[in-house]
């Protein structure tokens, strides 16, 4: 029992490492259809490099605090005073990229034009679109929303409970 909840939570945290609604488009054929002009491309290629070191510290900070998430809800009793500890170490480490990449998002948002913008928001991918919403997203919440059951037949008076 103990493992199925730690994969159901483990689930939800694998794929939460990304702000809602990122993707990269900048490295993807999408940037070709937007016509950035040449400094456009600098621009970008500076932000992205500014916070790549960041970034991969602050994955690599998510994913350690995920394994001794991971390794607290293995324990058989697991000490509560340690469990607030590395789940604030969670929490921290999340918010922590969730701010870095959401500031870069919006760096990047700055250089494009309003139409190149537009024409970023109609290509997206998808799954991507709405902030957590999506395919796989709302399949994801799915997996953690209480199942409905159809309503027990009623029993004529009188019949034993």
């Amino acid at each position: 029992m103990i493992r199925l909840c730690l994969l159901s939570l483990l689930s939800g945290v694998l794929f939460a490492q990304a702000p809602p609604g990122f993707f990269n488009w900048w490295d993807s054929p999408i940037a070709n259809d937007l016509n950035l002009s040449e400094d456009q491309k600098k621009q970008i290629r500076s932000i992205v490099q500014e916070h790549r070191d960041r970034l991969i510290d602050q994955r690599a900070a998510l994913q350690k605090a995920e394994a001794q998430f991971a390794d607290l809800f293995a324990e058989e009793s697991p000490n509560p005073a340690r469990a607030d500890q590395v789940i604030e170490q969670l929490a921290a480490a999340r918010t922590d990229l969730t701010r870095t990449m959401s500031r870069m998002m919006l760096r990047l948002r700055a250089v494009l034009t309003p139409q190149q913008f537009q024409e970023l928001q109609k290509r997206r991918p998808r799954m991507m679109q709405g902030p957590g919403a999506g395919p796989v997203n709302r399949q994801r919440l799915r997996q953690f929303q209480p199942q409905r059951r159809a309503p027990a037949p009623a029993k004529p008076p009188g019949t034993p409970i």
